[in-house]
């Protein structure tokens, strides 16, 4: 472990997600509405102010997460900051951090191809535990 990595007891979950738009039928060769990939970003946002790893080494620390925004690239997938495909989060149910099943926070700030805000998705909390991967798309709460 490198002296600036999160300690290996800390777990992870991974995060992933896909955001089209449906449109009506354009003037492609079907009759089919048409999807075009989302843009914009969505951030997470820990509710937790910060956790408590008393058992890491060489010696204890306070972990103190962040917002993490997350864009969307070319195809309305989901990418880290770095740009990989999903994000990995510090994991909610770490049992060594102190603090017993928190949230993530999810905020959509997502708009079409010509930048343009969409009608929202809700923000919602989740879970996210360790070693767990998420796909977006299951967790969104959906109005009738």
């Amino acid at each position: 472990m490198a002296v600036n990595d999160i300690p290996s007891n800390i777990g992870y979950g991974t995060i992933t997600g896909r955001f089209l738009i449906a449109y009506a039928d354009g003037a492609d060769a079907d009759l089919y509405p048409d999807g075009v990939p989302a843009a914009g970003n969505i951030y997470f946002t820990p509710l937790v102010e910060a956790l408590r790893d008393a058992t890491s080494t060489p010696s204890p620390v306070t972990i103190v997460p962040q917002v993490i925004t997350c864009a969307l690239d070319s195809n309305g997938y989901l990418t880290s900051p770095s740009g990989g495909a999903g994000v990995r989060l510090v994991a909610t149910d770490n049992a060594t951090d102190g603090v017993e099943d928190w949230y993530w926070k999810v905020e959509y700030r997502l708009t079409n191809e010509s930048g343009q805000p969409l009608r929202g998705i809700p923000s919602h909390t989740m879970s996210l535990p360790s070693e767990s991967s998420i796909d977006l798309t299951n967790v969104i709460p959906i109005a009738g």
